[in-house]
Order: structure tokens, then sequence, then C-alpha cells
């Protein structure tokens, strides 16, 4: 017979959750399973007959791991996926420092339950020990958003803290073919009025369609200056191949300069710069410098600001000029499985001939919730007001675009491929414009792997 309420992160009795309790230590502490009260004390020489998942529990809490680890695996064969039973192992994998194991088992527990809010702390504290820290500031935040009591709240502070602190380096990497219904964005019409007068365009200049290679990489160093200070060296490649290469795009930038942490805030100052290359030819250049910072008016909620300028250079050099812009976007832990953000942004690009000088406002908001089965799904839509100053002699009108697009993701962080996660990515894009040339739809799909660690 099983022991109702012993499932470790479900309501039940208080002693069976004994063994969770290390997920509540501080972030500094090392963590040592607790001792808990023995089921209901029963009369003098009388015995009672308990399950063998009872059995483990009391095994664990005497610190007999070993032993408890033999009645696991024993039930573990008949009942592969009981979540109970992962969950312990789980626990006993991280005392061996196993963290590979313990972070496949809790994993699979949150596959079948999303909002196991005291499986998400031992699997932040997991990753936390195997010095994961993005992916244990993302498990940490999530179990934030739990019904949680005020010392475990203010632990999983500490831990969310000290990952702040403790992080040097950060690589990401995604590689996807990309299937591309208007891969440069042109325009589905078959004429455009240029001076009044109505011109036939070349099937070059309409509407193309292929599949291409997208590749994106990105590393940060951030390397200790004091106890509260890091200088951040960072660096990020994009670049998407089609057949040929009249429309391959690559983007490669960089920034260096200090970060200044505390407990609720950070800041920012850096230089900046990038390169780009359209078609493998050079198409423009920029360094300047930018201010960031970061608050966390609660540990659910961070919001953050930036303002930038850099002197921008083009192979048009009509278009060459000083560009500035601002964003504000802000991240909330909804729930132990879903995150809400968005962003609104500014850029000012100044140019020597007025026709070429734009302002673009932008604004997004996006959705992320963890779902049964491992799979991680966001939808994120998009709104863009882009307006040049003047107008271009063969329109005669200021060009005034107005786009939205929406981009759904879905990724399932079970599947482990050499560290990889597989992804699906699409986009529709939706452009309007005063001007016919720039009118057109895109829709791009990616089909890849990526992977933070």
């Amino acid at each position: 017979m099983r022991l109702q309420g012993a499932y470790p992160f479900s309501r039940g009795r208080a002693w069976a959750l004994a063994a969770i309790t290390l997920a509540c230590a501080p972030a500094s502490a090392a963590a040592q399973p607790s001792p808990a009260p023995p089921p209901t004390a029963t009369a003098e020489g009388q015995s009672r007959q308990i399950t063998e998942l009872q059995a483990a529990q009391l095994l664990m809490n005497a610190g007999k791991l070993a032993e408890a680890r033999v009645v696991l695996a024993d039930l573990e064969k008949h009942q592969p996926a009981d979540n109970e039973v992962q969950f312990l192992l789980g626990l006993i994998a991280v005392q061996d420092k196993d963290y590979d194991q313990a972070i496949r088992r809790f994993r699979a527990i949150l596959a079948r339950e999303p909002k196991a809010v005291r499986v998400r702390l031992e699997l932040g504290r997991a990753f936390f020990l195997k010095k994961d820290w993005d992916n244990a500031e993302r498990q940490f935040r999530f179990a934030r958003a739990g019904a949680l009591p005020a010392a475990a709240r203010g632990n999983v502070d500490q831990y969310l803290y000290a990952i702040r602190e403790l992080r040097r380096w950060r690589f990401d990497f995604a590689i996807a073919a990309a299937p591309d219904t208007n891969l440069n964005a042109g325009p589905s019409t078959t004429t455009v009025d240029i001076f009044g007068l109505p011109f036939q365009l070349s099937p070059d200049a309409r509407r193309q369609s292929g599949v291409g290679l997208s590749v994106d990489a990105g590393a940060e160093w951030s390397a200790p200056i004091s106890a509260r200070t890091r200088l951040r060296l960072g660096a990020q490649v994009h670049r998407t191949d089609y057949p040929g290469s009249e429309f391959d795009d690559m983007t490669v930038a960089a920034y260096a300069g200090p970060r200044f942490i505390r407990r609720r805030w950070e800041i920012s100052p850096l230089v900046t710069g990038f390169r780009r290359w359209y078609g493998n030819q050079f198409y423009n250049q920029g360094v300047g410098g930018s201010l960031q910072a970061i608050v966390y008016p609660t540990r659910r909620l961070g919001l953050s600001a930036t303002v930038g300028g850099q002197a921008v250079t083009y192979a048009l050099k009509d278009q060459s000029g000083p560009s500035y812009s601002g964003a504000l976007s802000f991240f909330y832990t909804l729930t132990p499985d879903s995150i809400l953000s968005g962003s609104v942004s500014v850029n000012r690009q100044s140019a020597a001939v007025a026709a070429y000088a734009n302002t673009a406002r932008q604004v997004s908001i996006a959705y992320q919730r963890d779902l049964p089965g491992g799979f991680t799904l966001s939808v994120q839509p998009g709104y863009v007001w882009l307006d040049y100053d003047a107008p271009l002699a063969a329109f005669g009108v200021p060009r005034r675009d107005r786009q939205w697009s929406v981009q759904a993701t879905v990724l399932n962080r079970r599947i482990d491929v050499l560290g990889f996660t597989p992804r699906l990515a699409y986009t529709y894009t939706h452009n309007a414009s005063d001007i016919s040339l720039y009118r057109y739809e895109r829709g791009r799909a990616e089909v890849g792997l990526t992977r933070v660690f």
C-alpha cells in the first residue's frame, strides 16, 4: 500500500518532504539531507509494515544513501516513470555529484509535471553545482514564482545573486536550415512607378525564395576586477548562407567595458562596434558606445534600459551618419512554468542625404511556457514604425513603412544531442509601405539545434 501524500512535491505529510529541504539551503552552504520525524508512533512492541518507497526515504534521512539507492533501483525497474522514485534518485545523484544524472531525472519529472516547484528548486541547484549558470538561473526564477515559504524565497534570492557574481563565461550557439519565402525582402509586384512612370522590375529585383543555412554564435567573458566589478568582453556572429552568394548576410559585433554588480541592480558602460556584409560585400559598419542598466524590483521582475550611439558608415556614402538608440525592456515570471517579456525601442539614423535619414520605433512582447512532454513554446508578436525624413527623387514621397511580425518557437529540452536541443521556429512578416517597391510579405522557418552553455 502506498503512503498517501508521499509525493515529494505534493501536499502531504511533512516528514515525507524532508528530503526536499536541501533545496532550501543557502547557496553558500553544503547541502545535507535533513533528518525527519519517523512515521506515526506505534505502541511498544508493535510493528507496522511500510512500503519500499517509505523505506528508501527513511534510509536517505538516516544518511544511508547506498542502501536507499538499491531499494529505489528495484522500484525503478517496475515503475520507470514514477515521479517519486525519480525524484529521490535525483537527490541521491546530487549527493554523489553526478549532476548530469540528477538533471536528467528532474527534467523527466518536469516533462510530466511542468509546475512542480520543488523539482525546479532541485534542478536549479543541480545546474548551480554543475556551474551551468544560465540554466540554473532559469529554473530558480521559475521556482521563485511558486508558492514558497519565506525562508525558501530568501535562499532562492541568494542563489540568483550568487549566479550573477559567479558567472565568468557565457556561450550560445545555434545552427538551422532556413527555408525562406522572400529571402531578399522583395516585392511581389512586377511594376513600380519611378519619376511618375511605370517601370518593369527584373526577376532578380522581385521576391526570391530559397533555403539557406543560418548560424548564430555568441560569447562573453566576465573577468573579476573587484568583488562587485567585472570586465565584460563579448562578441556575436550571425550568418545566413543561400545558394550562390547574392543574398548572403553576415554581421559581426563586439563590445567591452566594466560591469558593476549590486544585489538589485547592475550597470555597464560599453564600447561597441559592428560590421555587416550583404551578398559577401561590405554593407555598413559602426563604432560607438552604450550604457546598459538592469534593475530587479522583485526577483520575479527585471527591468532594463539601454542608450547608445555609433558613427555608422555605409558602402553608399550618402547613407552614412551618426546613429542613436534607446530601449526599455522587462521580463516577469508569471508562474512556475511561464515567463512574459517585452520591449520598446527607438533608433535614429542620420545621413548625409536627408532621404536616407530615418527614425524607427519598435514594440514587441513575448510569452514563453513550458509544456508537458518537455516542450517549450514561445510566441512573440512585434510592430515597427519606420519613417524617412525626406522623399527620394525617384518616388516623390518620403518612405513610410508599417511592419508587423509574429514568431513562434518550439523546442524540447528533454532531448539532448551532445548538449544541443532541437528547435523549430517560424516568423511571418508583413511590411506595408507608401512606396510599392518596399511592400512585401515573408515567411521564414528555422529547423535546427540550439545550445546555451
